[in-house]
């Protein structure tokens, strides 16, 4: 299944500057481990070293928030966006 994928302007420069970026995969999280074989620098920042969705990566599908613990579980589509941003923390 061919997903898009945002990019946040943190990462770009990583993603050699790509905004949107195409990965496969049946779950977000299988989409965020397809786009860490294909480019790996990115992949430090995106999975943890158990292979897991790193915490602080929070992604935006069908108009709803996905913490990472949810991206393992978190079914897509073919033809789906996803937009992946930063947790914020602070009070």
């Amino acid at each position: 299944m061919s997903v898009r994928v945002q990019m946040p302007p943190i990462l770009r420069p990583i993603a050699g500057g790509e905004r949107w970026m195409d990965a496969e995969g049946a779950t977000i999280a299988a989409v965020l481990a397809d786009l860490a074989k294909k480019h790996p620098a990115l992949g430090l920042h995106l999975l943890d070293e158990h292979g897991a969705v790193r915490r602080n990566i929070v992604c935006l599908h069908d108009g709803q928030a996905v913490r990472s613990k949810e991206a393992a579980t978190r079914a897509v589509r073919s033809g789906d966006d996803i937009v992946l941003t930063n947790a914020l923390a602070g009070g």
